[in-house]
């Protein structure tokens, strides 16, 4: 069933039990997101890596290379991209299981840190060449390394579950 015939059908429902008709279908569409996300928390916070492949979407999202994150700079190169992710589910108190690849598909070896860990990234030698990703406050996508390497991308693939499916639509992948 899609989101349009569930609205469709609650309006339905409305007519038959009240006469209230000042509901727009804005409020009936977020009330379902709201309530899709309580649901996929509550069903999958046990063991997040069981989520199903219909509830992810696959963003293309391009990259650009910047100084500093929310003030913050380090001693690797940055690169964030363009636009801000739409908000993601957050499955116990972490950032959804967001996965970053090439646009060729292949996986990128990444650990997600929060911002405020940025500054203290490079300061253990044992992990100063491994590439961090954070997700900044304005909801842009931060991908962090000492390495050159990564500084050649321009476009990556984001695959999380997010929170208003539509707003992420914009930028699946043709």
């Amino acid at each position: 069933m899609t989101k349009n015939e569930l609205i469709f059908t609650v309006f339905e429902k409305l007519k038959i039990q009240s006469d209230d008709t000042n509901l727009s279908e804005e409020m009936v569409s977020s009330l379902l997101d709201t309530k899709r996300a309580l649901l996929l928390k509550q069903q999958y916070s046990a063991k997040p890596w069981h989520l199903p492949r219909e509830v992810k979407q696959e963003l293309c999202m391009t990259l650009k290379l910047v100084d500093s994150v929310n003030g913050y700079s380090c001693a690797g190169k940055i690169l964030q991209t363009h636009d801000a992710l739409p908000g993601s589910i957050k499955i116990k108190g972490k950032e959804g299981p967001i996965l970053v690849r090439k646009e060729d598909n292949s996986v990128i070896a990444i650990n997600v840190v929060s911002t405020e860990r940025i500054p203290f990234l490079f300061a253990n030698k044992f992990t100063a060449m491994l590439t961090y990703a954070a997700v900044d406050y304005d909801g842009k996508l931060v991908l962090i390394s000492a390495d050159n390497k990564h500084k050649f991308l321009q476009q990556v693939k984001v695959t999380d579950v997010f929170e208003a499916p539509e707003l992420a639509m914009d930028y699946e992948c043709k």
